[in-house]
C-alpha cells in the first residue's frame, strides 16, 4: 500500500508541475500586456495564445488518461 501511494505523491507531483509551468506563463503573459511597448504586448498575446492552447491540450490529455484508467478498473 505504501509503494502505491509512493507512486501516486510521484504521479501528483509531476502533474502539478507542468501544470504549474503552464500556468506561470500565461499569469506573466497577462501583466505583460499592460506593458507601453507595442511590441511587448504583441509577443505577449501570441505567447498567452500559445500557451493557453498548450495547457488545454495538457488538460485534455490528463482527463482522457484519467478517464480511461478509471473505466479499466
Amino acid at each position: 500500500m505504501t509503494k502505491n501511494i509512493e507512486l501516486l505523491q510521484i504521479l501528483i507531483s509531476k502533474l502539478c508541475h507542468d501544470l504549474a509551468g503552464s500556468v506561470s506563463t500565461i499569469y506573466n503573459c497577462v501583466d505583460l500586456i499592460d506593458e507601453d511597448q507595442v511590441s511587448i504586448k504583441n509577443q505577449s498575446r501570441l505567447l498567452l495564445s500559445q500557451e493557453t492552447k498548450n495547457l488545454v491540450s495538457k488538460i485534455k490529455l490528463y482527463r482522457y488518461v484519467y478517464g480511461y484508467s478509471n473505466n479499466a478498473l
